[in-house]
């Protein structure tokens, strides 16, 4: 899902909206390809979620210093977690939205 949502967005960042005409078709030809159904519900979401967490925390322990980051790397990090402080409130706030999609 995270891949269809992010195709079908002028934006393409956590925070994408799809488009539902887009996303649809995405899926008809998925399914149409033999590709397995998956839930239709917020859980639908929880791979795309659980790796945009997973880089938000790595991203995080750049911008502490760790991983011997140097200052570009600590400040890339702290540029990612920032926006992503500021993004993924809307991102959980859209779960329901997009799960509408998927029906």
């Amino acid at each position: 899902m995270n891949v269809a949502f992010r195709l079908t967005t002028p934006f393409n960042g956590p925070a994408a909206n799809g488009d539902p005409r887009v996303v649809h078709q995405l899926i008809t030809a998925y399914l149409g390809q033999g590709g397995p159904a998956g839930p239709a519900d917020v859980s639908a979401f929880a791979g795309m979620l659980r790796s945009q967490l997973a880089a938000i925390a790595w991203c995080l322990w750049l911008a502490l210093g760790h991983r011997q980051a140097d200052r570009a790397r600590r400040a890339f990090g702290m540029r990612i977690v920032t926006s992503a402080a500021e993004e993924m409130p809307q991102v959980m706030r859209a779960l329901d939205r997009w799960a509408l999609l998927l029906r």
